[in-house]
């Protein structure tokens, strides 16, 4: 595993995977959040997000975090592995609402600068809504991927992948 690219919806531990595979397999994580997003939560415009994501793309290794679909064909063009992080939403939602109120009016750490926590209503609905609006898109995708492909479907099993990664 020497690109890596994880999937799954906000609060399924993206970003903390991420992170622990960095550590044990010794290559550099990328979160697309800190890349695409300006300061005020203001998403920066898409040549800017292509722009931004070449650099890290032309890296021997790396590990990225993150869905955004109008990338994802060029990442899917360089990775080696896709992890498929399938959490159910009894696990992902109470994160993602823990999360909202730990760091409110504060950066999360791995977040760009700039981008405080926020309780937003349009983004819960989007976490809550995401088994019956996204999961099958993304479902599709892992499936017609053509290379090592991981599964992962609970917090056991993330701790299985990560003993086993290094």
């Amino acid at each position: 595993m020497k690109r890596i690219q994880i999937i799954g919806c906000s609060g399924a531990g993206k970003t903390t995977l991420a992170a622990d595979l960095s550590a044990h397999l010794n290559i550099p994580w990328y979160s697309l959040d800190q890349l695409y997003w300006n300061p005020g939560w203001v998403l920066s415009e898409p040549e800017e997000r292509t722009r931004r994501l070449q650099p890290v793309l032309g890296e021997d290794a790396w590990i990225i975090e993150g869905n955004y679909s109008e990338t994802m064909p060029q990442r899917l063009r360089l990775v080696d592995t896709l992890v498929f992080l399938d959490l159910p939403p009894r696990i992902y939602i109470p994160r993602v609402i823990w999360r909202s109120l730990k760091y409110r009016g504060e950066t999360r750490p791995h977040m760009p600068d700039g981008c405080p926590e926020r309780f937003d209503f349009e983004f819960l609905h989007y976490v809550i809504t995401f088994k019956s609006r996204k999961r099958a898109g993304l479902m599709s995708l892992f499936e017609n991927f053509i290379g090592n492909k991981v599964h992962l479907t609970s917090r056991k099993m993330v701790a299985d992948f990560l003993s086993t990664a290094a």
